[in-house]
């Protein structure tokens, strides 16, 4: 029954679906007549919870996985849902539901009616990065701290927080004109887009009403304004909705998200059923007493008492540092000490002391945990000269970093060949680079054009004034690159690796260690996307943060709260 237990390589029986559930959540598993809110506190497995009913209600209850839901709020979550589902049904079974992140379910019902929702059917989206690149571009008088500032105003108006200050009409109305000629669509507008989709079109809306008979919803404590507009609008056809959270858990306030909403279900679903789920499988009883102290006076909290079987003894202890940088070395004193270092020096030095007990802890074992991002630094500094392996949470995003930024560029491109931000990243820099003005030009010809990337280009190459030698070869080198790109059955990593290559080719150096790992982190995100290119390039454009944590690293992960 914990979170995290190990899937099987054999598919589950029947039977044992329900059987390795403890009583509460065996009740939430089963019930089906009605709307389903399910309260469940940390480490009660909830992710097992509403897997298993997922899996009850196709092989049970003779329901189409077809019609089945399921919306989380990480990519992560949605990849181990999906493979959680693989192993309870056969695979083939478990991928025909849908399971998405809400913004990823916004992106698969845009590229399905892009032309009712007013798109063309290859539609970029923009990352953050792109978006201001983008509206810099829209407004260059304004400085990076102010474009980002306006970014954020628009990202709260589109999705509909209350108190959200109203972004400059002029901004916004250039901002919007920029993604449009862009052929593009930002964060945000993944869900105010697909939500005014529905509002506004009928046969659109009873398309999706009749396809999702069965929502469930994870993590439902995190929803915002625009995201709980878009569940109601999803399951006004009497599709039968299962929620589950923990309103103690709402951490994605700064967002927009209202825990508000996790309150108002039944009011919402009227008729709904209330299930809890209590029994911790993740920690002592003695740290789920301290965390009840803390949150005791939350204001509108509904009391859920949580107990644990664990007898394992803890102990919280407190440790105020005198400087910043003494709690970042007592931090990794204490890690070096569980461990029992990781050298002869850390005995030598005495950082740690040989009482030749056995060593149960490994490094992925540990995890530390900060309340800014700011205060990173001195942790890593400090790990560093260590020599303790770590990975930091909530850096520098993989999408941002060369050459994985490149090889993104040219696959967009390759789908839609219309993308200024993309164009500026390929061709601002190096040998026969394009000014600004240029890029317009070139971005104008490709969007008129109609023709594939290849083609586009070798026409822009001949017709396009002003371009000298070194540009008119590049955009030819460009056309037989794209070219031999576009050939039919090529995998997603295919396509990474190739377009890697020619950037090699054309930088006419090899890639260092670092880029050369960053690559194969990439290919690592490609590889279970197979041929579904559009799916990959959506899923990199909303990668979250969480989503760079690997959990199989041996490594100490320093994350935000």
């Amino acid at each position: 029954t914990d979170d995290s237990d190990a899937h099987g390589s054999e598919r589950i029986t029947d039977y044992a679906l329900l059987v390795q559930l403890n009583p509460q959540q065996r009740a939430a598993a089963t019930y089906t007549e009605g709307p389903v809110l399910i309260v469940a506190g940390p480490g009660t497995g909830k992710t097992r919870t509403l897997t298993v009913r997922i899996a009850h209600l196709i092989r049970d209850k003779g329901v189409a996985p077809e019609s089945v839901l399921a919306v989380t709020f990480t990519n992560k979550a949605a990849e181990e849902m999906q493979a959680r589902l693989a192993d309870m049904l056969e695979p083939e079974v478990a991928d025909k539901i849908t399971v998405r992140t809400f913004h990823a379910l916004g992106a698969l019902i845009l590229q399905e009616f892009a032309t009712e929702a007013g798109l063309p059917a290859n539609f970029t989206i923009l990352d953050e990065e792109g978006q201001h690149r983008l509206l810099r571009r829209a407004c260059p008088e304004l400085s990076g701290r102010e474009a980002r500032a306006a970014l954020a105003a628009i990202s709260a108006v589109k999705n509909e927080l209350a108190q959200a200050e109203a972004p400059d009409p002029d901004i916004l109305r250039r901002y919007a004109t920029a993604l449009n000629a862009a052929q593009a669509v930002d964060f945000d507008d993944l869900l105010a887009r697909t939500a005014a989709l529905l509002e506004q079109n009928e046969p659109v809306r009873q398309t999706l009403h009749q396809r999702f008979r069965w929502i469930s919803v994870d993590e439902y404590q995190d929803l915002n304004p625009v995201q709980h507009r878009l569940l109601r609008l999803l399951a006004a056809g009497g599709a039968n909705v299962c929620a589950i959270g923990d309103p103690d858990q709402a951490i994605y306030g700064f967002r927009g998200a209202d825990h508000r909403f996790f309150l108002s279900f039944e009011q919402d679903f009227p008729g709904a059923r209330r299930f809890q789920l209590t029994q911790n499988y993740r920690s002592a009883q003695a740290i789920l007493d301290a965390a009840s102290q803390v949150i005791a006076r939350n204001p509108e909290r509904q009391a859920l008492e949580l107990f644990s079987d664990f007898v394992e003894q803890v102990k919280l202890t407190v440790y105020r540092a005198p400087t910043d940088k003494a709690e970042a070395e007592y931090v990794v004193h204490q890690i070096e000490q569980m461990v029992g270092g990781t050298s002869y020096f850390s005995l030598d030095s005495g950082r740690v002391e040989d009482d030749t007990q056995p060593v149960d802890w490994s490094f992925n074992d540990f995890a530390v945990l900060y309340r800014l991002n700011a205060q990173a630094r001195l942790l890593e500094e400090a790990f560093d000269r260590s020599g303790i392996p770590y990975q930091t949470v909530g850096g520098l995003p993989l999408t941002r970093q060369s050459p994985a930024r490149e090889v993104l560029a040219h696959l967009w491109l390759l789908r839609n060949p219309g993308s200024p931000v993309h164009w500026e990243q390929v061709l601002a820099d190096g040998v026969g680079h394009f000014e600004a003005e240029q890029m317009d030009a070139l971005v104008a010809h490709l969007q008129k054009d109609g023709r594939d990337t290849a083609m586009a280009l070798e026409g822009a190459a001949q017709e396009l004034p002003g371009l000298n030698r070194r540009q008119r070869e590049r955009l030819v080198a460009l056309a037989g690159f794209y070219r031999n790109l576009g050939r039919p059955a090529r995998t997603v990593d295919d396509l990474v690796a190739e377009t890697a290559t020619f950037l090699q080719e054309f930088q006419g150096k090899a890639f260092s260690a670092g880029e050369e790992e960053r690559l194969a982190r990439l290919r690592r995100r490609a590889a279970p996307f197979r041929h579904r290119l559009d799916d990959f390039l959506a899923a990199m454009a909303l990668q979250s943060e969480t989503d760079l944590y690997d959990p199989r690293a041996d490594r100490v992960t320093l994350m935000s709260l």
